[in-house]
């Protein structure tokens, strides 16, 4: 920006520093230019580079010990000390950067590369060689430097007064010195403070310059002695002060255009608000009440259209927004900096704002051209919506909603300040509140916009209403939200001469949502309303809508009057599975569990396909399905199938299931072998379970899995049955004899006396007949001689005679069995005295004599 053609701009606090040999080839510097008073406020830092960090080495200042301690020569003008690189312990390759600071103001850095040999390299690729104490000197200059003073100053807690006069003092005096000599603070610094007559205020950089990460000196470091009175005045800190110092200065010495740039820049540096510096060039100037010149020295010095508006309104509370915002536009701030300061500086509403805005001279809203100027700050300042900025300017009068043209002429302005298409221009002028949509002819007048106006057909169209009549059906009750679909409706058919199918289509391609049974509802009211659709025709275009079997289900019950076996015909036809007819059938006509399983036997559903609707509709427990399916005719191999594929139920929850259909023991053993594959032992098992008898399990074992005698006795056997039980299995279902049932209990473990008893009471069979079996099945004559003792109580005499004439065994063999039956001896020695009359021989071979 200008100042009356002349602008100062500020040199960069860095140009007044330089490092010298070794870190930098040594320049001629002057002495007398040197600044030496800001020794104690100066650290240099030695830290380690580390990614977008740097991590402290050690920090020297003027009160170091030592050698390393900074010091100034004032016969060179150069500051030095020495750093040292001893212990660092860090690895070839590592980067060290060294940096000066004075207070908070970064002044300069270098990076140096630490080599294999112990040496460094600098960023410039100068070879430095480090000494055997491991460390390097470091040299460098400051030159006096306006904003290094102001700096220096402001952290020695100097007032704003004492600052001015220094800088008045040091850098406004009417001559320079040559170079070399040594003259007092007093001489001009014309390095410092220059005047150009053309370019543009430069800003400070004390952003990109700060240091706030550099560590504070230890605490042992004294404090900053106090600025004497007697120097400096006792003027108190005030902004209005410094300005004053400064303003006081002849014109003949600087341009005074000029100096109050300077003295705003220089106040700007030392942090001082655009409040104070506004309100000090109102009270120490010629300015006063000049607005617009101050809102010139102040943008031209650097701050922002913000800082310039809060200045003016600050100090000028009486001025309006409008007042402000015209200077600003004066001084050639832009629109969206106005914007931004009307927004943070005067909290304007974007309508507010954008009224301002128009007033000032920034638009013209009749110009259509303008909007997109307005559109774009009201989108970027105020975050505004394209619905936001209808509102506003119809607030302003530039929208006539009323006129025929008015959604034509406004979509096509959307279009071009925000970028809209159709379909978006549509859904603004709704949510801003200009269109009528309850109006059937809305749509009409809509439909033939897009149409004419557009070029679009149908699908287009449509797709374009498509945000707008989502977002305006959805909000409607039944009645008004079947008005709606219907005036869409009679739009395609009058408009665009569109035919249900047609229209079905144009609805699918456009992705209108349909998003509750009310509105599908409503869509069906429409087909059946505008276009004449049959129940069958109306389900069929709602499906191809997208529209759920439990969707449909509804609209043929409350829109066609259907009834709930004319619905399931319909779904079915269209494709719905069982399952889902089921749910239409309870969901929408509270149809039971058995009028459900009736009405989809009907459509051909097997008993399994109800076993399952059944179960996932209906959550029916298995003895609840098994009951329904058995009703409508299911075989029990059937009702086990529904069972096993729905319920997942065992084998013995299937049989104590079909017992309690009255299915008996066989019918269960079937189901189980067929459906379940039950094994015959598995089977007999679960039949005893159900409270079987083991004459039962036989019979299952035989009729139902063929299985033999032995087979069965094994299994029965296993079940817990007695011998006797198994005999009388064996006698009873099998019809065996008593040899063979005699062999297999046998097999069973079964001892001779065993078979005895049960050869008695399982087949009848007489002592005698019993004792014939045994030795039929390898019994021998003392099992035989026991069995006939202690299950037939047979004498000594009886046995022995069956021995002896039946078995024909001889007089030593028999005695011997008698003796194993457990006979007493004497018994046994009458009765062979009797049979063989050899008493001593024969009883004396057995038992001795």
């Amino acid at each position: 920006m200008s100042v009356n053609t002349r602008t100062l701009p500020l040199p960069n606090p860095a140009e007044a520093f330089t490092f010298l040999s070794p870190l930098q080839p040594s320049i001629a510097v002057n002495p007398a230019w040197a600044d030496s008073s800001i020794l104690s406020q100066l650290t240099v830092r030695l830290c380690v580079v580390s990614g977008g960090t740097c991590r402290p080495l050690s920090i020297i200042s003027s009160r170091s010990a030592g050698s390393y301690g900074l010091k100034f020569d004032s016969r060179t003008g150069q500051y030095h000390t020495t750093l040292s690189l001893k212990d660092t312990g860090l690895a070839p390759g590592s980067v060290l950067r060294v940096q000066v600071a004075m207070a908070s103001l970064l002044l300069g850095q270098q990076d140096l590369t630490l080599l294999s040999n112990g040496n460094v390299r600098t960023t410039g690729g100068a070879l430095l060689s480090v000494n055997s104490n491991r460390s390097i000197p470091i040299t460098f200059y400051v030159k006096n430097h306006f904003t290094i003073r102001a700096f220096s100053l402001a952290d020695k807690k100097a007032t704003a007064t004492q600052i001015a006069a220094t800088l008045q003092r040091e850098f406004l005096a009417p001559s320079a010195p040559a170079a070399g000599t040594t003259t007092g603070r007093t001489a001009l610094r014309q390095d410092a403070l220059m005047v150009r007559t053309a370019g543009s205020v430069e800003a400070m950089g004390t952003g990109a310059n700060s240091l706030s990460s550099l560590p504070p000196v230890d605490a042992t470091v004294p404090a900053l002695g106090s600025v004497g009175s007697a120097t400096f005045g006792p003027a108190p800190a005030t902004a209005t002060s410094l300005a004053a110092s400064l303003a006081a200065i002849p014109a003949s010495r600087v341009d005074t255009e000029v100096l109050l740039v300077q003295v705003i820049v220089a106040m700007r540096a030392t942090e001082y608000s655009s409040t104070e510096t506004a309100t000090a060039l109102r009270d120490t100037t010629a300015l006063r009440e000049k607005q617009q010149a101050i809102a010139e020295k102040l943008a031209a010095a650097g701050y922002n259209a913000g800082e310039v508006g809060q200045g003016l309104k600050d100090t000028y509370p009486t001025s309006s927004p409008t007042d402000i915002a015209g200077f600003l536009r004066i001084v050639e701030f832009g629109v969206t900096d106005v914007a931004l300061t009307l927004r943070d500086v005067f909290a304007s509403t974007p309508a507010v704002a954008t009224g301002i805005l128009n007033s000032v001279g920034f638009y013209t809203l009749g110009d259509s051209t303008t909007w997109q100027t307005a559109g774009t700050v009201l989108r970027d300042v105020f975050s505004s919506t394209a619905v936001d900025t209808v509102k506003i300017l119809q607030g302003l009068d530039v929208l006539n909603i009323g006129s025929t043209t008015t959604w034509t002429n406004l979509g096509n302005t959307l279009k071009s300040v925000f970028g809209q298409s159709a379909d978006q221009a549509l859904a603004t002028l709704k949510s801003a509140d200009v269109l009528n949509l309850g109006n059937a002819a809305t749509w009409t007048g809509l439909g033939t916009m897009l149409k004419t106006s557009f070029g679009q057909g149908a699908d287009a169209a449509v797709g374009t209403l498509k945000a707008t009549f989502d977002s305006f059906a959805s909000s409607l009750g039944p009645v008004a939200q079947e008005a709606a679909w219907q005036a869409l409706g009679g739009m395609l058919k009058t408009v665009f001469a569109q035919s249900a199918d047609q229209t079905w289509s144009v609805i699918k391609q456009s992705g209108l949502t349909i998003a509750d049974p009310q509105m599908w509802a409503s869509v069906g009211t429409m087909f059946e309303v505008t276009f004449g659709s049959t129940a069958a025709e109306g389900a069929a275009i709602l499906k191809n809508l997208g529209a759920s079997f439990g969707t449909i289900g509804p609209v043929l019950k409350d829109v066609f009057g259907s009834t709930a076996t004319q619905a399931a015909s319909i779904i079915n036809g269209l494709g719905a599975d069982f399952d889902q007819v089921g749910s239409v059938l309870k969901d929408t006509f509270n149809s039971t569990a058995t009028a459900t399983a009736s009405i989809i036997k009907g459509l051909g559903a097997t008993f399994d396909d109800i076993g399952s609707v059944l179960n996932d509709t209906f959550n029916t427990t298995a003895a609840e399905t098994a009951s329904i399916v058995y009703g409508l005719g299911a075989t029990f191999d059937q009702v086990g199938s529904v069972l096993n594929n729905t319920f997942d139920a065992t084998a013995t929850q299937a049989a104590s299931i079909l017992k309690g259909l009255k299915a008996d023991l066989k019918a269960v053993a079937k189901t189980l072998k067929n459906v379940f594959k039950s094994t015959a032992q598995d089977a007999a098992s679960i039949v005893k379970g159900l409270g079987g008898t083991f004459e039962d399990v036989g019979s299952v074992l035989k009729d139902v899995f063929g299985s033999t005698a032995s087979q069965a006795a094994t299994i029965i056997y296993g079940l817990g049955a007695t011998f006797e039980d198994v005999g009388s299995v064996l006698n009873d279902t099998f019809n065996i004899t008593a040899s063979q049932a005699a062999s297999i209990i046998k097999d069973l473990g079964a001892t001779f006396d065993d078979i005895g008893s049960v050869l008695n009471s399982a087949f009848g069979q007489t002592a005698t007949q019993v004792a014939n079996t045994l030795n039929s099945i390898g019994a021998t004559a003392n099992d035989i001689a026991g069995v006939l003792k202690d299950t037939f109580n047979w004498s000594v005499a009886d046995v022995g005679n069956y021995l002896k004439n039946t078995l024909g065994l001889a007089e030593n063999a028999v005695a011997t069995a008698l003796g194993y039956a457990g006979y007493a001896a004497d018994a046994i020695s009458s009765w062979v005295g009797d049979a063989w009359d050899t008493i001593k021989d024969g009883f004396c071979s057995v038992f001795g004599c």
